[in-house]
């Protein structure tokens, strides 16, 4: 009894053992990932500025000086960008004149109404149009008219007019040198994240797509318009990846680092163009294979290598080499076997059987990528020559301003709006007599953006965060009444404020309400009397937002759809002739064929973007919904089927000679080229190409050949069903 006692004792003790080291690792592990995640080290670095800048006031009791550096520490870190340590000492030079300009304008010509709102305009509207030059000049046009807000709320007439300036400025410029130096110590830090978030899209993308497989119950059309939105994140990662490591290829650092995040970045670019080929029509493979277990194979396949594409995000992340999983090989050979020996036993139709198989091929070309990643994450990266990123062409600044200033220009319809909407709000805060009512102001700025639907999201995350922070800190002010409490709750939600920004904008509202509060209350001891003005001037700030935009130089969505369209064929159509480039002279990931792959998929998502935020404009203004939803999805297709094209391209110079192809291939183009005649000139004949087609012995071509067939094939009705689509969409006006 002894015995049996012992040994249940140390079994238990054993299991709670077990338990406490998976607990831990557990938590080592999720702490590693909060350590490694960027948007935590951006909160941190403004928690870290924002405590030094708080030491005046809990030594001195200089609380207003401590507050006044604070706002200029959070105004800089909103005008922060991504950019490499040798252009950030740059940045930060531009940064702190518009931070002195906006400051001192407002400080000059407060007391004078008429030319304050004269200045008001003008300086907004010049402000916002920095953002023609790049996004780095927008960020820092977008803090600089934040710090002058900051300084309308902050105005005291008895107080020199270069007191508050300079102290907002060297708020600015502290946080600026610390982030410097902050970024000198790790300057890949962003990047390692970057480059993670794309393998976790590439991996959600997969996920989805496995859907096509092992169900027939699936809504094909849903899950191919997820798939349309996925590619969304994708294509957006990818682009932020690009950005970021055009920024640091010139720059100083650790070169072999850099040149491994380079392979990881080139390696995402072909999955990403596996995975979005399209081998026929996955409904009719479905059902011809219904009866065996090659789709739930391949559904098995598709899953594994998601798994496998998230785990080498997180390796990436957590800055450890990639183990890739033995399951996955397991799988690809027994789907290879299971896929032969069916084959032997049914012997399936050629114009079926070829497609799958072709399928598994595309599925194995992206295990060897990752077994590439695997490899090159333990002995380091194999580029045997500098790989050149396309950088946008060089336009001199007088032309690039010329080109903007024109109705038709983004840029220059939100800075018209912004100004408006700023006169238009100083003029209300005149007009009702509110007391440093420039939260109205500060709403207008956060929540007008440069499109209806755009503006239309951030109005709603607004007004939650605000109801949600007024809440919160409500009760916070009573609980927490002496310095010491309200400077740890400012401190701290700073930080959330930053570290939620650019991932969910509504908890960002809550906590910068928060800091807010404690502002005001800290300074005047008014917290609690802001409450309901916080939330009458947001509100108010919001419907204004709204207002200008949907009455001042409006651009809705359907009026976009048939330019978006155009410029998504185009770039099809040259994807496509860079495909067959490679057919005729040998597969090869040269920059153009890169460029001419990435302008394609932008041009995707762009298209699909507007669809999406079509659904959000008012529904007067939503005239193509169902065309544009049809739109969507016959593009994405398109491109689909040219990514398969491109997934297998290996040197086949007869595609283009042979009797038989050469047709084929001239068809296609043909296709081709009137889907993308037909927006500008509707041409609703002549959309059916089968009559069209040569006759064609299906036995006497290859599984290659005869793939190339297919997807051509594909390809050119896809393009006439869009050629019949457009019919539709030139009759709106």
């Amino acid at each position: 009894m002894m015995d049996y006692t012992a040994d249940s004792l140390n079994n238990l003790l054993l299991t709670i053992s077990y338990s406490m080291q998976a607990l831990l690792s557990l938590l080592h592990e999720q702490f590693r990932t909060l350590i490694t995640h960027t948007y935590f080290h951006a909160g941190t670095r403004v928690l870290c500025a924002i405590c030094f800048t708080l030491v005046p006031a809990l030594l001195w009791q200089q609380t207003e000086l401590s507050l006044t550096l604070a706002l200029g520490v959070v105004a800089c870190a909103i005008a922060e960008t991504d950019d490499a340590n040798s252009n950030k000492l740059k940045s930060l030079t531009i940064t702190l004149i518009c931070f002195l300009v906006a400051s001192f304008s407002v400080e000059l010509l407060y007391q004078t109404p008429w030319l304050f709102a004269l200045g008001l305009a003008s300086s907004t509207f010049m402000f916002v149009m920095l953002g023609c030059f790049g996004q780095r000049y927008g960020q820092i046009a977008f803090g600089a008219l934040l710090l002058a807000i900051y300084t309308m709320i902050g105005f005291q007439p008895e107080q020199p007019f270069y007191v508050q300036p300079l102290l907002l400025t060297a708020g600015a410029l502290w946080f600026g040198l610390f982030s410097l130096v902050w970024a000198l110590i790790s300057p890949y830090r962003s990047l390692h994240e970057q480059l993670a978030q794309l393998y976790f899209n590439l991996g959600r993308y997969q996920q989805e797509k496995a859907r096509f497989f092992g169900n027939q119950q699936a809504d094909w059309l849903a899950v191919r318009q997820n798939l349309v939105i996925q590619n969304i994140s994708v294509v957006n990662s990818l682009n932020t990846c690009k950005d970021t490591l055009n920024n640091r290829l010139h720059g100083s650092g650790k070169k072999e680092r850099l040149d491994l995040l380079l392979q990881y970045y080139l390696i995402a670019q072909q999955i990403h163009e596996r995975i979005t080929a399209t081998h026929y029509q996955y409904s009719q493979l479905e059902n011809a294979f219904a009866d065996t277990e090659l789709t739930q194979g391949f559904h098995q396949l598709i899953t594994q290598l998601s798994q496998a594409s998230q785990q080498l995000g997180k390796a990436i992340q957590m800055r450890k080499a990639f183990d890739l999983p033995t399951s996955l090989r397991w799988t690809v050979k027994a789907l290879h076997d299971q896929l032969a020996y069916q084959d032997s036993q049914h012997h399936f139709d050629k114009s079926l059987f070829t497609p799958l198989s072709f399928v598994l091929k595309n599925l194995s070309g992206i295990h060897q990528l990752l077994i590439e990643a695997s490899e090159i994450s333990h002995t380091g990266s194999r580029l045997t020559e500098d790989t050149i990123l396309a950088t946008e062409p060089k336009i001199k600044a007088w032309d690039r301003l010329t080109h903007h200033i024109k109705s038709r220009s983004v840029v220059f319809r939100h800075a018209v709006r912004m100004s408006l909407c700023f006169v238009i709000g100083y003029g209300l805060l005149q007009y009702l007599t509110l007391d440093k009512g420039y939260w109205v102001l500060l709403t207008c700025l956060f929540v007008c953006q440069p499109s209806f639907s755009e503006t239309r999201k951030r109005l709603v995350q607004r007004v939650v965060g605000t109801l949600v922070g007024v809440a919160i800190g409500f009760p916070l002010l009573y609980w927490l009444p002496s310095l010491y409490g309200q400077f740890f709750v400012l401190a701290l939600s700073a930080f959330f404020f930053f570290t939620y920004l650019k991932t969910n904008y509504s908890v960002a509202v809550t906590f910068i309400t928060l800091f807010v509060m404690m502002v005001f209350n800290l300074l005047s001891g008014t917290g609690l009397e802001v409450v309901v003005p916080r939330i009458q001037e947001t509100l108010l700030g919001c419907f204004l937002a709204v207002l200008t935009v949907s009455f001042i130089l409006p651009e809705w969505q359907y009026k976009r759809i048939p330019k978006l369209l155009a410029l998504s064929l185009e770039a099809n159509l040259n994807y496509f002739e860079h495909v067959i480039e490679q057919y005729r002279d040998g597969k090869q990931e040269s920059l153009p064929y890169r460029v001419a792959r990435r302008e394609a998929h932008i041009a995707d998502i762009n298209l699909a973007s507007a669809w999406q935020n079509m659904l959000i404009d008012p529904g007067s203004k939503r005239k193509l919904v169902k065309e544009s939803y049809a739109l969507t999805n016959r593009n994405n297709a398109l491109l689909a089927y040219i990514s398969a094209l491109a997934a297998h391209r290996s040197q086949f110079s007869e595609l283009e000679t042979r009797p038989d192809l050469a047709p084929i291939l001239a068809l296609t183009r043909k296709a081709l080229n009137k889907a993308l005649q037909s927006i500008t000139t509707p041409d609703c004949e002549n959309t059916e190409i089968e009559a069209q087609l040569p006759p064609l012995k299906i036995t006497e071509l290859t599984p290659e050949q005869l793939a190339i067939v297919q997807q051509l094939q594909l390809i050119a009705n896809t393009a006439t069903d869009i050629q019949a689509l457009a019919c539709h969409i030139g009759k709106v006006k």
